[in-house]
């Protein structure tokens, strides 16, 4: 097959996919909510990439369909399929595509809510489905490793930014070497490296600490991050800790040139429990950055300083106060594929 390599975010892609949110999940009594969500994601992606819709089976996938034409989302773009799913975090469960001199691989990783929090046989059954479903002459990898794309955060160098917490805490019920798992993770992505965030977990992260709720790569050489933006967060510590490692990287890796801070949203609380909202979880498409706000004041600071660091698209701003209730972002409920995957 000869080595393989995976893409930054902003190579170019076939499709994007989302899971439409449906009754069997953890949004059963937000639907109506959540679903103003999934509408306005599914407007601006399918304007200009293909928009890969994920239904709970086909009752689901015509209420979807109608759903798009009562609010003047033209379908062209869409490409509908059924498979039964818990949840909608796909970041987390969906395919993982390497290319490698014969062409693209899915890498098929296991799938376990991480760490076994929540139900997921369906979710972790997913790959291997969506494969039949959209291009079933693609090679797929079978890998016996919980791993979830959340964490992985790479640029056109190889060099992989990772949370070594999702790894090393014990709710993973893994044995870890990280040294180990760097062999490894040449071996599936094409690392040069791995830039690794230790212990960096916010309040009500139930992922224990992904990388893209922390530190996203722009460019390859440039590094935007969450930052204190509240005197008040309870955050402060695990962010300040942050900056203080990404700093250390940047001093001994030459190829960071700069490091750009985010601040955070003020605080936002679901029954006295903290919720993970960062603007750090935004999504890079083809043309389009989704970027999530929350109605906070430090929204417009964040959009103008990401339309900055990618002055070659489009900055959407995408509302997430529904969105971060179920702990998750838009990065977390899409899944990117790249081009030539169709």
């Amino acid at each position: 097959m000869g080595s393989l390599r995976l893409a930054p975010e902003w190579a170019r892609q076939d499709a994007v996919i989302l899971v439409w949110p449906h009754a069997y999940s953890d949004w059963h009594s937000q639907l109506e909510a959540i679903e103003k969500t999934y509408i306005e994601l599914s407007r601006y992606i399918s304007r200009q990439q293909k928009l890969i819709m994920v239904a709970y089976n086909p009752a689901h996938q015509l209420y979807i369909r109608k759903t798009l034409s009562n609010h003047d989302i033209k379908q062209e773009n869409v490409i509908f399929i059924d498979i039964a799913t818990n949840d909608t975090w796909v970041r987390d469960y969906g395919p993982i595509t390497v290319e490698s001199d014969i062409g693209l691989t899915m890498l098929d990783f296991k799938f376990n809510a991480w760490g076994n929090k929540y139900t997921h046989d369906d979710d972790d059954a997913f790959n291997k489905q969506f494969k039949q479903k959209v291009n079933n002459k693609l090679p797929i990898k079978d890998i016996d490793f919980a791993l979830e794309a959340g964490n992985l955060e790479i640029n056109d160098l190889g060099i992989l930014l990772c949370s070594s917490s999702c790894f090393t805490h014990k709710s993973h019920e893994q044995e870890i070497s990280l040294c180990s798992l760097e062999h490894d993770f040449e071996n599936w992505f094409g690392c040069s490296r791995v830039l690794w965030i230790d212990d960096v977990i916010l309040n009500g992260d139930d992922t224990d600490g992904h990388i893209d709720t922390l530190a996203r790569y722009c460019t390859d050489d440039i590094v935007v991050y969450t930052a204190v933006g509240n005197n008040f967060d309870p955050n402060n510590e695990a962010l300040n800790a942050l900056s203080t490692q990404l700093k250390k990287i940047q001093q001994s890796e030459s190829t960071i040139f700069e490091l750009v801070p985010l601040p955070s949203p003020k605080p936002i609380f679901n029954d006295g429990n903290q919720l993970p909202a960062t603007y750090a979880n935004f999504l890079i498409c083809n043309d389009f950055i989704f970027v999530p706000v929350f109605n906070d004041q430090q929204d417009n600071y964040a959009l103008k300083t990401i339309d900055e660091l990618f002055p070659g698209h489009e900055i959407i701003d995408i509302e997430c106060n529904t969105l971060i209730q179920q702990y998750g972002g838009i990065h977390c409920s899409t899944m990117q594929i790249p081009e030539g995957f169709l």
